[in-house]
C-alpha cells in the first residue's frame, strides 16, 4: 500500500466518522425535539389538573377547618355534660359528615395521599369527642388538626411557593404613591 491510498483510506474513515458524528448528533436534536413537543403539550393539562387540585384543597380544608373550630367550642363548653356541649357535640359529627361529603366531591382529583389523611383525621376527631373531656382533648384535637393541615401544604407546595413569592416582593418592592 503506497502513501496516497493509505490517506484516501484514512480520508474515508475520517469522513465516515464526521457523517457518524453529525448522524448522532441530529438524532439527539430530534429527540429533545419531540421531548419539548409532549412538554409543551402536556404542559396545559398539568396546568389545568394542578389548578383543579388547588381548588379542591381549599374546599377540602375549609370543611377540615369547620370541624376543628366546633370542635373545640364542644371541648370548651364542657364536652357532652352540658346542653350546649350535646348539641355542640351534633353539629361537630354533622361537620364531619359534611367534611367527608366534601372529600367525596375530590377524590377524584386529589392526589391519594389525602384519602388516608382525611379518613385518620375524621377517626381521630370522633373518637376524641366520643370520650370523656379533660385537660387534653383540645390538645389532642389541635395536634390533629395540624397534623393534616401541614401534610396538606406539604403536597400542595405552598411553603416553597410562599418563599418564592416573599423573596420577589423583598427583590421588587412595591412603591405606592400618595394620594394627593
Amino acid at each position: 500500500m503506497d502513501i496516497k491510498s493509505f490517506v484516501v483510506a484514512l480520508g474515508g474513515l475520517i469522513l465516515t466518522g464526521i457523517s457518524l458524528y453529525i448522524t448522532l448528533f441530529m438524532t439527539f436534536l430530534t429527540g429533545i425535539s419531540i421531548y419539548l413537543t409532549y412538554r409543551a403539550r402536556t404542559s396545559p393539562y398539568r396546568e389545568a389538573l394542578y389548578s383543579k387540585q388547588l381548588d379542591g384543597y381549599v374546599e377540602v380544608y375549609k370543611a377540615i377547618n369547620d370541624v376543628y373550630n366546633d370542635a373545640i367550642d364542644f371541648v370548651r363548653a364542657g364536652g357532652g355534660k352540658t346542653i350546649e356541649g350535646k348539641e355542640l357535640r351534633l353539629k361537630t359529627i354533622n361537620k364531619l359528615a359534611a367534611l367527608y361529603d366534601k372529600f367525596l366531591e375530590w377524590v377524584g382529583i386529589l392526589p391519594i395521599e389525602v384519602d388516608e389523611l382525611i379518613i385518620n383525621f375524621a377517626k381521630k376527631f370522633k373518637e376524641t369527642i366520643d370520650t370523656t373531656v379533660d385537660k387534653s382533648t383540645e390538645m389532642r384535637l389541635t395536634t390533629a388538626y395540624l397534623i393534616i393541615v401541614n401534610r396538606i401544604r406539604k403536597l400542595i407546595g405552598t411553603d416553597p411557593l410562599i418563599k418564592e413569592t416573599i423573596g420577589i416582593i423583598e427583590r421588587y418592592p412595591v412603591t405606592r404613591r400618595k394620594n394627593q
